[in-house]
């Protein structure tokens, strides 16, 4: 990015920025080839000063910081942590972003990666649970949002965000995501949540417990999927790992209480052919 578009970025329009001003620092950064780290920092500082409402500065600022990322900062097509690093240093010093792009750029960068640390998309689902523990913040992007409850919106949300980040291996959810969901799950108790929460919930559950104990899973795509049961028929027969059950066990009595997510959770891990461990069966039927 030349040193006469900076400026002209730096001083010209703040607010709805109009469609000649992205074209022009579109044509720009075509001509230069590459985004710079210098130029994804001063993208970052201007999209503060943009409107939430700006359609064509959304989608020229997603594009440029998504290219950054995954073109031209090495190793490409990959999300590392130091990655990571630097788009939270920038994006949401604070632990907690502002920007209504925050969101579609996320998922932007992790659909587009052939790899991504976990650390990602469960930052994303951070934002999330942070916005609807209020009913406002970035990542509800503007709409009208009551507090501590989940929507549909809010459910396609959340399987767009882990399918994405399991990046094109699509590995199984890991312990971070499945900790905030847990987290997402305990905000909004007592709420009339969207009917599809619960399963999407027990659906990403289900597929870390038994990830994480060593069975063989379906990528997140699959078993994620609107409708889909958890689990499949061969995983029954594979108790869960003494840690992983130890952790569930844990997570599942927190409150010490048994929400309708807990008790499809319970009642997909300890069907009659799943012999999951006597200490958790022991904890959750005294739970019941």
């Amino acid at each position: 990015m030349s040193d006469q578009v900076r400026a002209r970025m730096m001083h010209g329009s703040i607010g709805a920025l109009a469609a000649a001003d992205v074209a022009y620092l579109s044509r720009s950064m075509v001509m230069d080839g590459a985004v710079s780290e210098r130029d994804a920092e001063d993208l970052i500082a201007f999209d503060h000063l943009v409107v939430a409402q700006a359609p064509e500065w959304t989608a020229f600022f997603v594009a440029a910081i998504a290219s950054h990322i995954l073109a031209d900062r090495a190793p490409a097509d990959v999300v590392d942590g130091e990655k990571c690093d630097w788009l939270f240093d920038r994006l949401a010093p604070r632990g907690r972003a502002d920007s209504p792009r925050l969101m579609p750029l996320l998922l932007r960068i992790m659909e587009g990666a052939r790899s991504v640390v976990p650390r990602l998309p469960a930052f994303a689902l951070m934002q999330l649970r942070a916005a609807l523990i209020t009913g406002e913040g970035a990542a509800l992007a503007g709409r009208h949002h009551p507090s501590r409850m989940v929507d549909a919106h809010d459910v396609a949300l959340i399987r767009r965000i882990l399918v994405a980040g399991g990046g094109g291996e699509g590995r199984a959810i890991s312990r971070e995501e499945a900790e905030v969901l847990f987290g997402i799950h305990d905000a909004t108790i007592g709420a009339e949540n969207a009917a599809g929460f619960v399963p999407l919930f027990v659906g990403a559950i289900t597929q870390h417990v038994r990830a994480a104990s060593g069975q063989r899973v379906a990528p997140r795509g699959l078993s994620l999927q609107p409708g889909k049961p958890a689990g499949g028929p061969s995983a029954a027969s594979v108790p869960l790992a003494p840690e992983v059950a130890g952790w569930l066990a844990q997570r599942i009595l927190r409150d010490g209480r048994m929400t309708p997510a807990m008790v499809a959770l319970r009642d997909g891990l300890l069907g009659p052919e799943a012999p999951i461990g006597e200490s958790l069966r022991a904890l959750l039927d005294r739970a019941a």
